[in-house]
């Protein structure tokens, strides 16, 4: 096994995962980023391609054309799935071809908080409901409640 693993290699990200990051990745000095969209055809010809053996990857499902793409020669290997937990990815399938699985715990902490407070706000003001009740031609005086003043948790 080669005693430099991983080090100076072009890595493959989808364009959604890319745009997301780019703040951080940009700071990766030395990475060449290879972006692509987020089907698993494009990602696997990509990964031929340039012979890259990095691919960072969003929730979408990759079901096998990937996996038999990173499969390398003895080589190792790896998947980052951006963001928490393993969706789309077939973890039984690493385990067996030896791909490295990781994850991004924590990258997306401030997303995930301000989608709550959106969801907060949208239900405190019937938003969803108001909005489609206008879309229909209706006016309805039904607003929700106000926050202020309130405890939440």
């Amino acid at each position: 096994m080669n005693s430099k693993i991983f080090k100076d290699e072009p890595v493959i990200i989808t364009k959604n995962e890319y745009e997301k990051g780019k703040k951080w990745l940009k700071r990766a000095h030395g990475i060449e980023w290879i972006t692509c969209g987020n089907e698993e055809k494009e990602i696997s010809k990509k990964v031929h391609e340039h012979k890259v053996r990095i691919v960072v990857l969003g929730v979408r499902k990759y079901n096998s054309t990937l996996y038999d793409a990173l499969l390398k020669n003895g080589e190792p290997t790896l998947i980052v799935r951006y963001g928490v937990g393993y969706d789309g990815i077939k973890v039984d399938i690493c385990r067996q071809y030896s791909i490295f699985l990781v994850n991004t715990p924590h990258v997306l902490d401030e997303s995930v908080a301000e989608h709550a407070i959106a969801i907060l706000l949208a239900m405190a003001r019937n938003i969803v409901y108001i909005n489609s009740e206008f879309l229909k031609g209706n006016f309805t005086s039904k607003t929700g409640f106000e926050l202020y003043g309130n405890t939440i948790g």
